[in-house]
């Protein structure tokens, strides 16, 4: 099974996403801020992100560079 992770601070699109993925079989993590969306995608390896680019702690662009850094995922 495919799990496809999160990193937004809306909670109420993280309830629609994961009620979406989640009855399409997928499963399904999220974060609402950056520092913990790194830690949760080191444990949770998953096979898709989606992340928003404005973030409360920190914009999505350098959490961008921070997991390209640290080899925690691969962005093409």
């Amino acid at each position: 099974m495919y799990k496809v992770m999160l990193i937004d601070d809306e909670k109420s699109l993280h309830m629609a996403i994961e009620k979406l993925l989640t009855k399409s079989g997928y499963e399904y993590c999220g974060a609402t801020d950056a520092e913990s969306g790194l830690e949760m995608l080191a444990v949770e390896k998953p096979d898709l992100l989606l992340l928003d680019v404005m973030l409360p702690d920190m914009d999505g662009f350098t959490l961008c560079q921070r997991i390209r850094e640290h080899h925690l995922f691969p962005i093409l």
